[in-house]
């Protein structure tokens, strides 16, 4: 069957995918979720969507993902007809999915349909979260660094009870604040925000705290720099299973930068890293070994 009767038939389909029949459908079918569940639950009943329609229509699947054209089309009739026919989390999941099968041109459609949600006040922290991001990276938009951290800093003022979610934005708001991307650089401000990122309980906040002090999260002054504050972190991190932070807490043992430092220990940690699958860890083992420090 031609891509352009695969894409006719598949019309009335997606269409009624997009009213939300069939994609309630689905959710009950192939999750425990609400039906108003997460954006990662009707992310995957797309993904289960495009699996049956190539089943029942007999094509392969890369056939289905070429009707996208036709899905952003059916998306928009519906939300040009009723936006209430959508709701704002189908969008953004479906935003992020154009992104993953639609490059360049997905990320455009994605961009303009996260701020039609923004226009039509149906947007929660998350579409705001990815909408800065796009204008931080230029992705599908025009890079402005100063507009996507002020967008970033909104966004903090929206509550939302996705503690994944609001643990990114602290930290790339203190990236920002750390590196002065897009707004005047501010360690104190950037250091507040990884403390508060930490409360949600990430091991990957404390490891961003251990590498703030020690000096490589972004342009950190050196009196802030505290080898021993930076190994405390790296240990609560360490303890979660952090990997990283396991190899940043050995190479301080190895290079002998905190109080008690234990250079044999170190190494242990080292190898064990690297033997749990830690490209950094390797690569430091590689280049003590060429530098003679290790048999």
């Amino acid at each position: 069957m031609k891509v352009e009767s695969t894409i006719k038939s598949a019309d009335v389909c997606i269409s009624d995918f997009f009213l939300g029949r069939r994609l309630q459908r689905l959710l009950r079918e192939h999750t425990s979720s609400p039906i108003d569940g997460t954006v990662g639950d009707y992310y995957r009943s797309i993904e289960l969507s495009c699996e049956q329609m190539s089943r029942a229509l007999d094509i392969p699947l890369s056939s289905v993902n070429s009707s996208i054209p036709v899905m952003v089309r059916a998306l928009k009739k519906a939300l040009l007809t009723d936006k209430k026919l959508v709701n704002h989390i189908e969008v953004e999941a479906f935003a992020f999915w154009m992104c993953d099968r639609w490059g360049k041109n997905g990320a455009r459609e994605a961009f303009e349909f996260r701020q039609w949600l923004v226009q039509n006040d149906m947007a929660q922290a998350s579409t705001f979260f990815n909408l800065a991001w796009q204008i931080d990276s230029g992705d599908g938009c025009e890079q402005d660094l100063p507009a996507a951290h002020q967008l970033f800093e909104r966004v903090l003022e929206i509550e939302t009870n996705e503690s994944m979610l609001r643990e990114l934005i602290l930290t790339k708001c203190a990236a920002n604040l750390a590196d002065g991307r897009g707004t005047k650089a501010d360690p104190t401000l950037a250091r507040s925000y990884l403390l508060a990122a930490q409360i949600f309980g990430s091991s990957e906040a404390s490891f961003n705290l251990g590498l703030f002090f020690e000096g490589k999260f972004g342009e950190i002054p050196h009196p802030w720099i505290d080898n021993d504050l930076a190994a405390s972190h790296y240990t609560i991190a360490m303890n979660e299973g952090n990997l990283r932070a396991q190899t940043n807490m050995a190479l301080l043992h190895v290079y002998k930068k905190i109080a008690d430092s234990n250079p044999t220990l170190g190494m242990e940690m080292l190898v064990d890293a690297s033997c749990k699958g830690d490209a950094v860890a390797t690569g430091c083992l590689k280049t003590l070994k060429n530098c003679g420090l290790l048999n």
